[in-house]
């Protein structure tokens, strides 16, 4: 028992023809599921082709001409003809009696004479400005964004109507205009190079890629990967000082990940757009307790070229890699970790709408808008978090691992892969102050930043004293900033010498210290002291 179309693959006949001889009782049939089946037996031999072998229906006519050229029974070759109509379906063309007659009696050739004029421009005013319209064409094909012949050939003769050396453009049809210049395009291959001059991001995503290139050549933390995500929440509700009222807003989430195991080092949630200080400061803690990545920090092209987040890395003493637009396979698995939460966390709220907002998206009516709900920004920021921390990276998920499919969870793999790592430890001093904005102030005992008072532990040398200093802080953290030398200084009382950028002392924000009565007093003694 043989499907029809095996069948009609096999015998060298259409599916229409089979259908009719099943219908005249000729083919033995079945039908099974809604599908046709031809039982096969010795049935079969009667509707093979009379042929040896199964060949076209234009070799049969050429054989057949040929035979009746060299003299064979006009009659003979008739039947063979019908035999091959029946056997195959196809009615043949060119193989009646009076042409095969004419063929045997010498007043017909054999072969189909070749025309003369193939291959020729027949409408004389197009043959004359072929080296006019071609480079005018191609002008306008490739100034355009969109690949628009029509709309070219529209513009070629309006031209055409206005320039008396194009004349003879204007009086060609422009169907004839279209048909020469879309058979000279595409003999050209205009229509690629029209996309790789236009639209290169297109051009790009159809080139051939390997499945798993980056994390296939890369090893354990080589590269910590940072992008942007909206997340597929309609809206979350946030409270507005000004209007003393919820408005909503898109909530979205900054992600750090290492690249090989997809393991969430770090993150920032918030609404609104991301600055290079949430890059920063999400990054900044990243760095002190993993250490730099082998390679480099791996960000997109947008908020990640700021010259201050460029600034931070160099300071911070690791590299920054910028991923090639348009190829999400240079941050796969950051890419990846989005799709994660969106089909494993995000869908579960009620106001869930996916990138293809019509097919995605919740909708328990006809309305084209979202869902509504009531979400606040802080529970949902509570619910992604306890996500990452805990389903993210324990669900066991299929990984590709040293060439072998493997069924393993984030977390499992991350820690795996850290027994054997050996990390670049990162100075934590360099990284605090390479988060830091600087300033240039007079230390007077104390310094005050956006009314925080700080102070050092201890008595600094006197030398800095109503003196200019270079100070370093983090706008997000006011627990403490750094003070530096801000020229070549000697202490003549100690002979103790500093150079411009020297590190001097750390001051602590008094608001932050435990006991800061006494602090204050002990720290006023010992100055009055060493004064």
């Amino acid at each position: 028992m043989t499907h029809i179309d095996d069948y009609c693959q096999q015998s060298g006949i259409t599916r229409r023809w089979a259908y009719n001889l099943i219908k005249s009782g000729k083919l033995p049939a079945l039908k099974q599921n809604g599908k046709t089946y031809i039982l096969t037996g010795n049935q079969n031999n009667s509707f093979q082709p009379e042929t040896s072998q199964t060949i076209s229906s234009k070799e049969f006519i050429s054989q057949i001409k040929q035979k009746a050229e060299s003299g064979s029974d006009i009659k003979a070759l008739l039947k063979a003809v019908e035999t091959f109509e029946k056997t195959t379906g196809q009615k043949l063309k060119g193989c009646s009696y009076k042409t095969l007659w004419a063929i045997q009696s010498g007043k017909r050739s054999s072969k189909r004479r070749e025309r003369s004029d193939k291959f020729t421009i027949k409408n004389l005013n197009l043959a004359k400005a072929t080296d006019k319209i071609l480079p005018l064409a191609s002008y306008l094909y490739f100034k355009n964004a969109q690949p628009n012949l029509s709309l070219t050939c529209d513009l070629i003769q309006e031209y055409a109507r206005h320039n008396e050396e194009f004349y003879e453009v204007a009086a060609i049809p422009k169907a004839t205009l279209y048909r020469f210049i879309s058979k000279s395009f595409r003999n050209s291959g205009y229509q690629l190079l029209h996309q790789f001059l236009n639209h290169y991001n297109l051009f790009s995503r159809d080139l051939p890629t390997v499945r798993g290139a980056f994390t296939s050549d890369i090893q354990f933390f080589d590269y910590i990967i940072g992008d942007d995500h909206k997340q597929d929440i309609a809206s979350v509700l946030v409270w507005n000082e000004s209007k003393k009222d919820f408005v909503k807003k898109q909530m979205k989430l900054w992600l750090w990940v290492e690249a090989l195991t997809m393991y969430p080092l770090g993150w920032c949630i918030k609404v609104g757009d991301f600055t290079s200080t949430d890059l920063i400061q999400s990054l900044s803690p990243v760095l002190v307790k993993y250490g730099y990545p082998q390679k480099a920090v791996m960000v997109d092209n947008g908020i990640g070229r700021s010259a201050e987040f460029q600034n931070f890395l160099t300071q911070a003493g690791t590299q920054v890699e910028y991923s090639e637009a348009y190829k999400p396979t240079n941050k796969a698995t950051g890419e990846r970790s989005f799709g994660m939460i969106k089909n494993e966390h995000d869908v579960f709220f009620k106001n869930f709408v996916g990138p293809d907002k019509l097919r995605e998206s919740r909708h328990s009516t006809n309305k084209l808008s979202p869902e509504d709900a009531i979400i606040f920004f802080d529970e949902a920021k509570k619910s992604l978090e306890s996500y990452l921390l805990s389903f993210f990276i324990d669900r066991k998920r299929n990984r590709r691992i040293n060439d072998k499919q493997v069924k393993i969870s984030i977390k499992e793999y991350f820690e795996t892969s850290l027994l054997t790592y050996e990390p670049r430890k990162a100075n934590p001093m360099k990284i605090k102050t390479a988060a830091c904005k600087t300033d240039v102030k007079v230390f007077k005992s104390k310094i005050i930043i956006s009314r925080n008072q700080f102070v050092p532990a201890d008595v600094i040398p006197l030398c800095f004293y109503n003196n200019k200093v270079t100070v370093k802080y983090n706008p997000a953290d006011y627990s403490e900033v750094y003070i530096y030398a801000f020229r070549d200084t000697t202490d003549l009382s100690t002979g103790e010498s500093f150079t411009k950028g020297d590190y001097i002392a750390t001051l602590r924000n008094t608001e932050s210290v435990p006991n800061k009565q006494s602090e204050i007093l002990t720290y006023n003694n010992k100055l009055k002291k060493a004064i």
